[in-house]
C-alpha cells in the first residue's frame, strides 16, 4: 500500500520521473537513441497503474492455487483508496487508481471463483450436484479468506448454494441441507449485513433473504428458528417465503402459548396471543394454519378465566 502511495505521488507530481529518466539517460544518450524530443515510455500519470496492474498479474496467477501472494497483491488492491489518501493524490488519480484496482480485483477473483464454478457445471452435467456441490462449495470458504472477505464471493457462494438448497429441498434432504448450509453461516451472516448496511444493494435483498428461509428450515431451537425468520422478512419484506416461515411460525408460537392455558388464561397472554395471530395473517393471510389457531383462539376465550 505504501508502495502504491509513493507511485501515486510521483505520478500526479509528473516531474520527477521525466528528470530521473533524463539523469539516467543523459543527453548524449537519449540523443543517439533517438529519444530527444521523444516522451517517455509511459507517461507519469500511468506509471502507478502500471503498478496497479502488476498486482492484478500476481493475484491472477496464483488464483487457482490461492497462494499467498496472491492474497498479499490482492490486499494491496484493496487498499489502493487508502494508498491514494496517504499520497495526498486529486480526486480524479484516486478514481483512476480505484476503477483499476478493482477491475483487476475483479479478474482475479473470477479466476479464483472459475474453479468452483467449472467443477458444479461438470456435477451437474454427471446429475451429481446435489451430492457433489456441498463439498466442491467448501472452497468458497478458501476463496473468501484468500480474498479479505471480499463481498463478489459471498454472491457467488449465495447464487450457487440457493441452487443445490432448492434440489435438497425439494428431495426433503433435511441433513444433507443443513450439512450443506452449516459450514457458509459466517459467509451469509456478511453479505446480509451488507445488504442491510447499503440500500444500494436491494438486488441481493431476496437472495440473501432466501438464505435465511433455509437456515430457518434446518434450525432445530424454535427461538433461533424465530429469529431466522424474522431476519429474512427483514432483508426482504416483500419475500414469499420468509413471509410464509414466519407466519408459520408466529401461529406455532400462538399454538403452543394456547395450549398451556390448561386452567385459566390471562388478559395479557390472551392479547399476545392475539397479537401473534394477527401479525400471522398480515405476513401471509392464505396460511392453512391461521382458521384453526383462530378458531382455537375463540373457544379459549370463551372456556377460560381471564385475569
Amino acid at each position: 500500500m505504501r508502495s502504491l502511495a509513493a507511485w501515486l505521488a510521483l505520478g500526479e507530481e509528473r516531474t520527477y520521473l521525466a528528470r530521473l529518466e533524463e539523469a539516467i539517460l543523459g543527453n548524449e544518450a537519449r540523443k543517439k537513441q533517438g529519444l530527444e524530443r521523444r516522451p517517455s515510455a509511459i507517461a507519469p500519470e500511468r506509471v502507478a497503474l502500471e503498478m496497479v496492474d502488476d498486482l492484478g498479474k500476481r493475484a491472477e496467477a496464483t488464483a487457482r492455487d490461492l497462494a499467498a501472494p496472491g492474497r498479499a497483491a490482492l490486499l494491496a488492491l484493496a487498499w489502493v483508496s487508502d494508498a491514494a489518501r496517504i499520497a495526498g493524490v486529486s480526486p480524479e488519480t484516486t478514481k483512476r487508481a480505484q476503477l483499476a484496482a478493482e477491475r483487476n480485483r475483479n479478474a482475479a477473483l473470477d479466476a479464483a471463483l472459475a474453479v468452483i464454478g467449472e467443477a458444479l457445471d461438470e456435477a451437474n452435467a454427471r446429475g451429481e450436484r446435489g451430492e457433489a456441490g456441498p463439498s466442491i462449495l467448501q472452497r468458497t470458504l478458501q476463496v473468501w479468506a484468500w480474498s479479505g472477505k471480499d463481498e463478489a464471493v459471498e454472491q457467488f457462494l449465495v447464487d450457487r448454494l440457493a441452487t443445490i438448497g432448492w434440489e435438497l429441498y425439494r428431495a426433503r434432504s433435511w441433513d444433507a441441507l443443513r450439512a450443506t448450509f452449516e459450514p457458509f453461516r459466517l459467509m451469509i451472516d456478511s453479505f446480509a449485513q451488507r445488504v442491510e448496511q447499503d440500500p444500494s444493494r436491494i438486488a441481493f435483498a431476496a437472495p440473501c433473504a432466501q438464505m435465511f428461509v433455509f437456515l430457518t428450515d434446518i434450525e432445530p431451537v424454535p427461538l433461533r428458528k424465530r429469529e431466522l425468520a424474522e431476519r429474512a422478512v427483514r432483508l426482504c419484506p416483500t419475500h414469499r417465503n420468509g413471509r410464509l416461515n414466519l407466519a408459520s411460525l408466529l401461529v406455532d408460537e400462538a399454538l403452543a402459548a394456547m395450549g398451556r392455558m390448561i386452567v385459566f388464561a390471562r388478559r395479557d397472554d390472551l392479547d399476545r396471543v392475539e397479537g401473534l395471530l394477527k401479525r400471522a395473517e398480515t405476513m401471509y393471510p392464505q396460511s392453512s394454519e391461521l382458521p384453526d389457531a383462530k378458531a382455537m383462539l375463540e373457544r379459549v376465550k370463551r372456556g377460560r378465566i381471564a385475569l
